[in-house]
């Protein structure tokens, strides 16, 4: 370690409330000449008060899994709120849009459309609202992402995983569309109501 001849007649208790109280000082930086064992001098810096002496190989580790892995889960968890909360927007409208055409589902049974038939014609109704989303927010997200503070690299097995989790939200946000709709009565379509 450089000897510093400013703090050479310094004694140690007039540096210990430097120390010791981490509000004046929470990180001390320690350069060695090359000939000066690292180990030694870490057990000393460990004996202060709430001090903890790393290299630079741990500090940028400790950095990694901190602080990036903090963000990281962060930005996952996000993604699942964000999903989940998509799951059941595209439930609901499904919902409704069944609701709205019941007496024309209650006509398509009685001309003899099978269950199966009308659970694809709901099921397409998620699919298409589900993929002209993603659409939207694929175009949105490739003409406004040079304008975030921070670049999200974007790339093309992320984008294919998200279809993916796409359409598997709208196959599960069409069933109670879909239950609600083989519920309905075909004599429905002769009532006056709906």
């Amino acid at each position: 370690m450089r000897a510093n001849p400013a703090l050479g007649n310094v004694s140690a208790t007039a540096l210990a409330p430097i120390f010791q109280n981490t509000n004046l000082a929470n990180a001390i930086l320690v350069k060695l000449d090359p000939w000066v064992a690292p180990e030694p001098v870490a057990r000393r810096i460990e004996q202060w008060n709430h001090y903890r002496a790393m290299t630079t190989a741990e500090q940028e580790d400790v950095l990694a899994k901190s602080v990036i892995e903090r963000a990281r889960q962060q930005i996952l968890l996000f993604r699942i709120i964000l999903l989940a909360v998509s799951t059941v927007i595209i439930a609901l409208i499904i919902y409704t849009m069944t609701l709205e055409k019941t007496r024309d589902i209650a006509t398509l049974k009685i001309i003899g459309a099978r269950n199966t038939k009308i659970g694809g014609l709901i099921l397409q109704e998620s699919l298409a609202l589900g993929i002209l989303g993603y659409g939207f927010g694929a175009v949105l997200i490739n003409f406004t992402y040079e304008y975030f503070p921070r670049r999200v690299a974007i790339v093309a097995f992320d984008q294919y995983v998200l279809f993916g989790i796409i359409v598997f939200i709208c196959f599960l946000a069409s069933v109670i569309g879909i239950r609600r709709a083989l519920s309905i009565d075909a004599t429905t379509a002769m009532g006056g109501g709906a």
